[in-house]
C-alpha cells in the first residue's frame, strides 16, 4: 500500500477517499507532508476541489466525525426512515446494504434484520444476484418482515455515536452466543466498578457487532 504505516495510524483509506487526522494542528502539518510525499512516490494526483483541510468536523463515507465521537449523517438516516414499504429485491438489497454500512452504532442490528435477509437470500436464490435481476423479484413481505424493517428504522432513530478509543480508561469486552447467533458488544469506562452492575455503569461505546 502507497501510504504504508501511515494507514490507521494517521490516515484511514476508503477505497479512493483519504481521511488524514491528527490530535493538533502542527502534527496534522507534518501528516500532510508525509501523505503527499508517499503519493508523489507512487504517482497519484489528488484533486484539489475535492479535498478540504483544517476541519475540525468532517461528513466522510455517510459519517461525521468531529471531536465528540463518531454518527451518522443524519440526513442519511432520515432519508432511510422515509422509506416506503420495500416491493422488490432490488429495494430491500439497497435498504440492508446501507443499513449493514451503520450497523457498528446499531444495537442488535444482526437479530433485528434477520427476517429481511432471511428473505433477501430466498428471492436471490438461483438467481445471479444482479441488480438488474434484484429489480424484476416482486416481494410482498409478511408480517415479520415488516415489523422487521420498521424496528430496523426505529434502530436508526436511536444509532450510538461510537467514541475513539482512550488507553486511560478500562476497555469492557461482553459477548454471547447461542445456537441461532452471536453478539459483541466493546465499550469503554472511566473506572470499572465491580460493586455496581454492569448496565447500570457509564459506558462509552466502541463498536458492537453481531451475526447468525
Amino acid at each position: 500500500m502507497a501510504l504504508g504505516d501511515l494507514v490507521n495510524k494517521s490516515v484511514i483509506v476508503w477505497i479512493d477517499a483519504l481521511l488524514v487526522f491528527a490530535e493538533t494542528a502542527e502534527e496534522l502539518v507534518n501528516v500532510i507532508e508525509a501523505v503527499l510525499q508517499k503519493l508523489d512516490e507512487f504517482g497519484f494526483i489528488l484533486n484539489p476541489k475535492k479535498c478540504s483541510l483544517s476541519l475540525t468536523e468532517v461528513k466522510w463515507c455517510g459519517r461525521i466525525i468531529n471531536k465528540d465521537g463518531i454518527g451518522h449523517d443524519p440526513s442519511r438516516i432520515q432519508a432511510l426512515r422515509e422509506m416506503p414499504p420495500l416491493t422488490t429485491a432490488a429495494e430491500l438489497q439497497q435498504f440492508l446494504c446501507a443499513t449493514n454500512w451503520m450497523r457498528a452504532g446499531l444495537v442488535d442490528y444482526s437479530r433485528v434484520a434477520w427476517p429481511l435477509q432471511e428473505r433477501l437470500d430466498a428471492a436471490f436464490a438461483g438467481t445471479n444476484k444482479t441488480k438488474r435481476a434484484a429489480a424484476g423479484i416482486q416481494l410482498d413481505l409478511t408480517m415479520e418482515e415488516m415489523e422487521s424493517f420498521e424496528a430496523v428504522k426505529n434502530l436508526l432513530a436511536h444509532s450510538a455515536t461510537l467514541t475513539y478509543p482512550n488507553p486511560s480508561k478500562q476497555l469492557v469486552v461482553m459477548s454471547d452466543a447461542s445456537d441461532s447467533g452471536w453478539g459483541l458488544v466493546v465499550s469503554q469506562v472511566d473506572q470499572w466498578k465491580p460493586q455496581v452492575p454492569i448496565q447500570q455503569q457509564d459506558h462509552e461505546l466502541l463498536i458492537c457487532m453481531g451475526g447468525g
